[in-house]
């Protein structure tokens, strides 16, 4: 288990656009001097919450001090998952940081899953972390994919993500597609000090910053 942290409280804007093609988007900040980091990607997340849904009722509250958990991989939804990154966001009022917990071990992601065995599951794959997680307290909450896109400016002051394809999924007694949404959402992270720049930078584009959640998005829709 390899434990990555990224100690430095930062902000992360979400921009919700349903009125620009994907294409255009990306042609609009690199027209500013973004570039692409790497390829796109799929990622999967399964959410995880305690049976309070603390979580969730956190975001929808607006409260100032909140932590998240996810379970992540790359690729597929389904089929062989190798290794994970389990997640753990913290947020303090508009800024946060997130630590990452690298797992390598192998497991079959079935849609045929009830909740009961997608919970023992998730006990199993991040066993190994109880040390810093509280695993025996955490369920699953929600799942979703997505295809992302990464851009930074040319002095690596902004990272830039586009997400597309969302699509969330209800696990009651079986995985199945629930919903696709079909706009983009934009974040930005940044670090402190390049709040101003930011700021110019929407205005620019003439984007307004959004409250969005793909957590509770998910949640909101497979109607818990």
């Amino acid at each position: 288990m390899e434990k990555a942290v990224n100690n430095t409280y930062r902000f992360e804007r979400k921009i919700v656009v349903d009125s620009h093609s994907y294409d255009d988007l990306i042609y609009m900040f690199k027209a500013r001097g973004f570039s692409k980091l790497f390829p796109e990607r799929n990622i999967c997340n399964l959410y995880l919450d305690d049976l309070n849904h603390s979580a969730y009722f956190d975001n929808i509250l607006g409260n100032s001090k909140r932590l998240k958990h996810r379970i992540r991989w790359y690729g597929n939804l389904f089929g062989t998952v190798k290794k994970i990154t389990l997640e753990q966001k913290i947020k303090r009022g508009n800024v946060g940081l997130k630590k990452n917990f690298k797992v390598e071990k192998e497991f079959d992601f079935s849609p045929t899953l009830t909740f009961s065995q997608l919970t023992k599951l998730v006990r199993h794959v991040i066993h190994d972390l109880r040390d810093n997680i509280f695993v025996d307290i955490l369920y699953p909450a929600s799942i979703n994919t997505y295809t992302r896109s990464y851009y930074s400016d040319a002095f690596n002051r902004f990272r830039i993500t586009f997400d597309k394809d969302i699509k969330y999924y209800s696990f009651q007694n079986r995985i199945k597609l629930e919903k696709t949404d079909p706009r983009i959402i934009i974040e930005i992270k940044y670090d402190n000090e390049n709040d101003l720049l930011a700021s110019q930078i929407l205005e620019f584009f003439n984007f307004r910053l959004s409250k969005n959640s793909k957590y509770v998005n998910g949640v909101e829709c497979t109607k818990y």
